[in-house]
């Protein structure tokens, strides 16, 4: 009898043991529920992001409703994927915290001092919120910690999407436009005019036709031209352009390209440097998007007839 009042007594004090701890815990637990948002501020106010790691900083700040990069001379941003990434963010959950020391910190990259990434969320010059962003314990994981925070949680978002350059943050599609409301190009040895509502070169002869398969690809290439970078404002001259390429279009806009191949180049492949009349910025354009740009000619552009070419073939022997 006296064994099972000793078990019984080690029961009811190991029950008291456990409700003091539920009691005690009860309101941290109700505070990570799955459904609670990690960053619980308005997105709409927010105009400013500072996004830095071990190498680089980046700032992106609205202006006029239109995201920029002040330290690229306003240069716009792209601004689908800046779109995403603060849907990702605003869409956060908590779940439940990882860890909670200054060891767990340093070791999964989220301390104060020892991150992959730190981003500000900043309406003007108030910080709304300061994110860490660390390492990842899986496929689209990573662990964040909210500064004055010690939880460390695992949210579904990819790290590398909240980059810290910013040429990863340009809108570099600004080139581009819509090849059908081209009325016509001039580059220096031809001009092609649109004609039945295709692009031709001018002067043809009796026996020459418009390649209308090489036409579309010069076309389509210079209107889906892609910057690399942008390396100033556009009010410097840089010598005499190696390529100018004229575009008129149907609503009487114009175009004015001249590309650079830089002096400081040391190889056979670097990039080409270019202005176009409508932007104030200076670009860097890849070597192999400028190279069929290049190559152009009329003999190109155009097909002769089987009579002609028989013809050739004929003089030729």
């Amino acid at each position: 009898m006296k064994k099972w009042t000793t078990v019984l007594a080690g029961l009811f004090v190991f029950q008291l043991i456990l409700v003091v701890v539920v009691y005690l815990s009860k309101d941290d637990y109700a505070a990570f529920q799955a459904n609670e948002k990690l960053l619980s501020i308005s997105f709409d106010t927010v105009n400013r992001l500072q996004i830095e790691n071990e190498a680089h900083s980046v700032i992106l700040e609205k202006e006029s409703g239109q995201w920029v990069l002040p330290e690229k001379w306003n240069y716009p941003i792209d601004t689908p994927t800046l779109s995403q990434l603060l849907d990702t963010f605003s869409s956060l959950d908590k779940g439940w915290p990882v860890a909670t020391t200054l060891g767990a910190a340093e070791r999964f990259k989220v301390a104060e001092n020892d991150f992959e990434r730190k981003i500000i969320f900043l309406d003007g010059d108030k910080p709304q919120a300061k994110l860490f962003i660390g390492t990842s314990p899986g496929f689209r994981k990573t662990h964040v910690r909210l500064d004055g925070d010690d939880h460390i949680y695992a949210v579904a978002m990819e790290s590398w999407k909240a980059s810290a350059e910013a040429d990863d943050w340009l809108k570099k599609d600004i080139l581009s436009f819509d090849v059908t409301r081209v009325s016509k190009l001039t580059m220096a040895d031809f001009v092609l005019t649109r004609t039945d509502r295709t692009l031709q070169p001018e002067d043809l002869a009796e026996q020459e036709n418009p390649d209308e398969s090489a036409i579309s690809s010069l076309m389509d290439g210079l209107a889906n031209l892609r910057i690399q970078s942008v390396n100033g404002n556009a009010s410097k001259k840089m010598g005499s352009p190696d390529l100018v390429i004229d575009l008129m279009f149907e609503d009487g806009k114009a175009f004015n390209y001249q590309f650079y191949r830089p002096e400081t180049t040391e190889d056979e492949n670097g990039d080409y440097m270019l202005q176009r009349s409508d932007l104030p910025f200076d670009f860097t354009v890849a070597e192999f998007a400028v190279k069929p740009l290049l190559e152009a000619t009329r003999n190109r552009l155009i097909r002769k007839s089987e009579n002609e070419e028989d013809l050739q073939d004929d003089m030729s022997d």
